[in-house]
Parts: structure tokens; sequence; C-alpha cells
């Protein structure tokens, strides 16, 4: 799934209704020096969506702003009226054991539970934690989950299919 198809999703949760203002979207980490580049990318497939139409039956009538965030402790902005959640975290990994990790297990992270529970979307960047997340969450998250590959991470062949056979990524 493009993250184009789900900016189209996400007009749709809504439902439809005519004269509807586009949406703006913000991007709290769009300075981060880890997430920056993904964040990069994430605004260029968003602006091809709207370009594309992707966005024409979005059924809001007043101005909405959507939050893409990436972190699990990242804030949303106030202005923010819906939130997406980039899932970035290894929640499908073992516990880690470094106290000064700043995620440690989902397990023990009760307030990013809540987090991607009250998330308009939660986009998994990966197919192992997609899994993971689809077996292990409640249907109020896991009726929100996506598949959202990084395109920002993948090779400039553009091949991703290698990504997926590394043994970090089963």
């Amino acid at each position: 799934m493009t993250c184009a198809s789900l900016i189209a999703i996400v007009a749709l949760v809504l439902a439809l209704a005519e004269g509807a203002v586009l949406p703006t979207f913000v991007f709290p980490e769009e300075e981060d020096v880890y997430f920056a580049q993904n964040v990069e990318q994430i605004k260029t497939d968003i602006a091809q969506a709207v370009d594309k139409g992707c966005l024409d039956a979005w059924p809001l009538e007043d101005q909405t702003e959507i939050a893409v965030v990436f972190r699990h402790d990242s804030m949303v902005p106030e202005t923010s009226d819906f939130y997406i959640q980039y899932q970035m975290e290894q929640v499908a990994a073992d516990k880690a054991q470094d106290a000064a990790v700043g995620f440690r297990s989902l397990a023990d992270h009760v307030q990013y539970k809540r987090k991607l529970a009250g998330a308009l979307q939660v986009w998994e960047w990966s197919p192992h934690q997609m899994d993971f997340l689809k077996a292990t969450m409640p249907s109020d998250i896991t009726k929100k989950l996506a598949y959202v590959p990084l395109s920002s991470s993948m090779d400039a062949r553009g091949d991703c299919d290698a990504l997926l056979e590394e043994d970090w990524c089963r």
C-alpha cells in the first residue's frame, strides 16, 4: 500500500461531504537528526497524493491539521486535530537491557500504547513488526494499522526485497 493510497483512506475514514477544505500536514520531527530524511520522503509522498487528487473527497469543511509523528515520545502539536503515528520503535524485539535506551519494550510502555490507540492511523514500516502488532494489540489499534514501507530507507535501486531478507527484518 502506498502513502498516497493511505492518505486517501484517511480522507474517507471520516465520511464524505461537499465543500471540503484540504487538510494541512505538520511534521514535528522535521529537523530531527534521526527522522529528517524520512520526514522529507513522507512530505513528498503526501504532496504527490494531493497532486493526484487523492484528497479530493476530503470530508471536512473546516481547516484541519494532521500531524505525522515518528517518535514514541514525540508531542503532537496542540494545533493538530488528528495525528498519524509512524510506528518506528522495535516493538517486536526483546526488552532492551540498557536503562539509557529510551524505548525498552512495548510491554513496559503503557503511555505509547495509549498514543497508538489515539492515532487516526498507525503506519508501520516493518512487515515483521506489523505481524507482531496485529497479534498483540487490541482491535482499537489494529484496525488503524497499515503497512507503509519507508521509501527513504531503500537503497538507490529502490529494491526493498533485499531488506526483507535480512535477519533483523524477520
